[in-house]
């Protein structure tokens, strides 16, 4: 179960845009790093600005980065947060007072700790934290300047496999009380609703060997359950990415990914095709409609956002393809699951973590990237998109 928790964290690790009409690009910017470097996650700026967490150097020597682009793309600034081991960025949020809050993981000997670090509004390091080896953190969101909601799997002292973990804590990163769900398995996303209620995402272990499944779970304010939808996937293997919140009909949408699997599920080696899973869920946790989003290879999605009309966009990839068309893969989708525009990224072997609203409406989308062909190396992008048009 430990390596389908990571799954799609090692499948995120590892420019010229083709686009469609209704995506017009307003800006591009590459990181301009001479080492291995990779963008995952951003966040707005209290200015209008976009601040992105990423990564710096390779191996066992990767390094957190952070950098500020204002609203026009330029560089405000930057900041290397040089930690032991290798450092894998994980997600930023910005607080009520303009600090950031970073939730990270180390790898050093073979072991994996969960970090946080809370750095001032312009990337000087305040504090940082190391949570007990019991527990992974893989989202976390804010309820006050100074306690925070996070979510990911905890595992019981002799067990060999993880719960589905919810925990709030202080700045210190000190528990302050916690709650593990029915299943085995790990939350990989978490949102606050209005009303200060919580939605999680999970995947949890299936009932054969190599198999996992989707969940979603809604809790109050304190993290107790409301309700706990498991979404099984008969000879598949699913798990979300993002759940988001709809206010036009309260419900909720979830986008991952779902692989089928081409040979035995319980085999040694066993062969996934890859599609960009969605699925909508009402207020009450009933599944509304699941849409497999296949491409002509394996395809994945990794965050999901609601548009001022309604509709969603999907930051993913292609991963692979009969044509050779891969790289991130960004789609437009309405409530109803149903494409209305995407755009692939020319790049190969990277893809879209994450893409945002921005202030005018517009798109910005984030990712990993190649920079040379010859001398291949992964580089951080960002890319502004006005405002999408119904064509």
């Amino acid at each position: 179960m430990k390596s389908i928790c990571f799954s799609a964290l090692i499948l995120l690790v590892l420019t010229t845009p083709v686009v469609s009409q209704s995506w017009n690009m307003e800006w591009e910017k590459l990181s301009g790093i001479n080492t291995q470097d990779f963008y995952s996650d951003i966040t707005l700026a209290p200015d209008g600005g976009f601040i992105v967490l990423g990564s710096v150097g390779a191996g066992s020597a990767a390094d957190l980065y952070l950098v500020k682009y204002n609203s026009e793309g330029d560089t405000l600034w930057s900041r290397t947060l040089v930690s032991p081991g290798n450092n894998i960025p994980g997600k930023l949020i910005c607080l009520p007072n303009d600090d950031l809050l970073i939730l990270s993981k180390s790898t050093e000997d073979e072991k994996t700790s969960t970090h946080l670090k809370r750095t001032g509004k312009n990337g000087q390091l305040k504090w940082e934290s190391t949570l007990e080896n019991a527990y992974t953190g893989n989202d976390i969101v804010s309820v006050s300047e100074s306690e925070f909601m996070i979510v990911g799997s905890k595992t019981e002292s002799g067990a060999e496999t993880p719960h589905i973990w919810l925990a709030k804590i202080n700045e210190k990163g000190e528990i302050i009380r916690e709650k593990t769900y029915a299943g085995k398995g790990c939350a990989n996303s978490i949102k606050q609703m209005p009303n200060g209620q919580f939605i999680i995402g999970a995947q949890i272990a299936g009932k054969v060997k190599n198999d996992c499944d989707a969940a979603v779970i809604r809790t109050d304010s304190d993290g107790n359950e409301i309700w706990f939808s498991h979404l099984p996937s008969p000879n598949s293997k699913e798990w979300p990415q993002c759940v988001c919140c709809s206010p036009i009909d309260s419900s909720f949408i979830m986008v991952g990914w779902g692989g089928l699997c081409l040979n035995d599920i319980t085999s040694e080696y066993p062969v996934f095709d890859f599609d960009v899973v969605v699925k909508k869920l009402s207020a009450d946790g009933k599944l509304i409609w699941t849409k497999s989003i296949d491409g002509e290879g394996s395809e994945g999605g990794n965050n999901i956002n609601i548009l001022p009309d309604g509709d969603f966009i999907i930051a993913g990839t292609k991963a692979t393809s009969f044509s050779g068309k891969v790289g991130p893969w960004l789609l437009r989708i309405d409530q109803s699951g149903n494409v209305i525009d995407e755009t692939l990224l020319n790049m190969r072997l990277e893809q879209a973590s994450k893409a945002i609203i921005a202030p005018d409406g517009g798109i910005v989308v984030i990712g990993p990237g190649m920079n040379e062909r010859l001398n291949p190396r992964s580089d951080g992008w960002i890319i502004k998109f006005s405002e999408l048009q119904v064509q």
